[in-house]
């Protein structure tokens, strides 16, 4: 049942990253993050951080194009590539006692990682299949 509903889940994730709706929200998202704070509480522009924010975004822009890339679908890339490196380092057969890793390297993994771990082999295994067509798909 829960690897029908992963399967489920990415069809659905596949279906809004196609969409306007998310091109339009991730647009939101690209501008929120290279331009912080451009604006105060009251939505009244900043007119010196918009300022420093477009030299700063210029003289940054290999950097941000490759945190936050212009396309929609290059950052989705990136997030299917990354669950993948992160998934194939999960150890499904690691010991837990009282809540806890009984290895301490396993308790410093990250959060990803320890999903992984919770969501158990089979989901993840069908999760690593989906998330291998859908960037075939992409490319």
């Amino acid at each position: 049942m829960r690897v029908k509903g992963i399967k489920q889940l990415i069809q659905l994730a596949k279906e809004y990253t196609a969409s306007e709706e998310f091109k339009a929200d991730y647009k939101k998202y690209r501008h929120a993050k290279l331009n912080p704070d451009e604006k105060t509480k009251l939505g009244v522009p900043k007119f010196g951080k918009m300022i420093n924010n477009k030299i700063d975004n210029a003289v940054d822009k290999g950097k941000n194009e490759k945190l936050y890339p212009s396309d929609p679908s290059e950052i989705v890339k990136q997030r299917l590539q990354n669950f993948l490196v992160v998934s194939k380092t999960v150890d499904f057969d690691a010991e837990v006692s009282n809540g806890m890793f009984t290895k301490k390297e396993y308790e410093r993994k990250s959060a990803k990682w320890k999903m992984c771990y919770r969501a158990g082999k089979e989901v993840v295994e069908a999760a690593q299949t989906e998330a291998i067509k859908w960037l075939q798909e992409l490319e």
